[in-house]
């Protein structure tokens, strides 16, 4: 996070907490470096991915830098209580995420009643092999919760393209559905 040109702290800053931006700098540094470890390991036995525990701890380092406090304010403390935050954003994102997959799962199962529920990963793989614009209106009318009216708005259609639009995307990710069944 902090290496090379320091890419937290670019060239240029201005510190807003009436202390010369270049002490400032160097207090930030050695108070990520004393720090970056421990946010670190703590975020990792949180949610046991490593990358992700690595995008966190740049997310929490960058709200300390971006709470315009003087580093002398900040601490490890403030740090795990942002890295907290950071988690439990990630939890809500999640959330959302598997609610609007499962809606998308359920008009599925209704369209093809005799099959099994759709398993999140086989039904992204699916997803993925389908053409860009039926993977966008897909996404956008299950996943985002578009009305027919707003897609026609947004993607320039009539309201009758669209509906057809919707219906060979579904078709199609069923194929490719059943195609994974194979």
């Amino acid at each position: 996070v902090m290496e090379g040109n320091h890419a937290l702290w670019p060239e240029g800053t201005v510190s807003n907490t009436g202390i010369d931006a270049e002490t400032e700098r160097a207090a930030f540094e050695r108070f990520y470096r004393a720090n970056v470890d421990e946010v670190h390991q703590y975020l990792h036995r949180r949610c046991r991915d490593t990358e992700l525990a690595q995008d966190l701890t740049h997310d929490v380092f960058m709200s300390a830098l971006r709470s315009l406090r003087p580093v002398a304010e900040l601490s490890t403390g403030w740090l795990i209580t942002a890295a907290q935050h950071a988690l439990i954003d990630v939890a809500r994102r999640h959330d959302r995420y598997t609610a609007k997959l499962r809606l998308l799962r359920g008009s599925l199962d209704e369209a093809i009643p005799a099959r099994e529920p759709v398993d999140r990963i086989v039904l992204e793989q699916a997803m993925g092999r389908l053409a860009v614009d039926h993977r966008l209106v897909l996404g956008l009318h299950y996943l985002d919760g578009l009305t027919v009216a707003e897609l026609a708005q947004r993607l320039g259609r009539t309201p009758k393209a669209v509906e057809g639009l919707i219906t060979r995307a579904r078709r199609n990710l069923h194929r490719e559905l059943e195609r994974t069944d194979d």
